[in-house]
């Protein structure tokens, strides 16, 4: 089931990690300003330099997944499943507490300050319930897999796909409210899109816990 629920969360790549170039910071911007200054230049393009800058974007997408999945996934959840214990019922509760957090990062004042009308406001709602959903998916997987790497791998490859080419492009995107009716329908259809992917996630926690054995307890 959770391998139905990963085909699924691959249609959502590219919206899932919408508005992650302003989670990038500082490393984003000047990246961004780079590969524009350099296309502004009309100097013949250096191989070298063009795959340097791809290293680091690649780098910056790593650096980023080991972080987030690092602190969200395997501190954050690990903590949570300690404290909520190991019945079904605990590592759910574990896994919603661990998504709501990651929910919760891709929400920020500077967002909610662009909030100007209906679609901007829709926006700012979905995306943290999309990353949340997300985040469910995510800790199904690391509770059946528990290895932080291919948390990575798919995070990186997340982000890569859809802010690696705009951070080559030099146009890095500061925030994902953006108004627009088109990027709020993208987003409000791969938030309903990961609705069955997280509740094959849910199922699949339970599904573990009840196989190891796991009925009672705390929780």
């Amino acid at each position: 089931m959770l391998a139905v629920a990963a085909a699924a969360g691959v249609a959502s790549v590219v919206v899932l990690a919408q508005g992650a170039g302003a989670a990038f910071d500082p490393a984003s911007n000047a990246l961004g300003a780079s590969a524009a200054s350099a296309g502004a230049s009309g100097a013949p393009a250096d191989a070298l330099g063009a795959a340097w800058t791809l290293a680091l974007v690649v780098l910056l997408c790593l650096v980023t997944g080991v972080f987030e999945e690092g602190v969200f996934r395997v501190l954050a959840l690990d903590a949570l499943s300690a404290a909520c214990g190991d019945s079904p019922r605990g590592k759910v509760r574990a896994a919603f507490a661990s998504a709501a957090l990651f929910g919760l990062l891709h929400v920020s004042i500077g967002d909610v300050s662009s909030v100007s009308d209906a679609a901007s406001g829709a926006q700012a709602f979905l995306k943290p319930v999309q990353a949340g959903l997300f985040g469910l998916f995510m800790a199904a997987l690391y509770d059946r897999t528990r290895s932080l790497w291919p948390l990575v791998g798919i995070h990186a490859a997340f982000n890569l796909l859809s802010v690696g080419p705009a951070l080559l492009a030099g146009d890095v995107r500061q925030t994902y409210v953006t108004g627009s009716l088109p990027d709020l329908a993208l987003l409000a259809a791969t938030t309903v899109l990961l609705i069955p992917v997280a509740v094959a996630a849910v199922a699949s926690i339970v599904g573990a816990a009840e196989g190891r054995g796991v009925t009672g307890g705390r929780g």
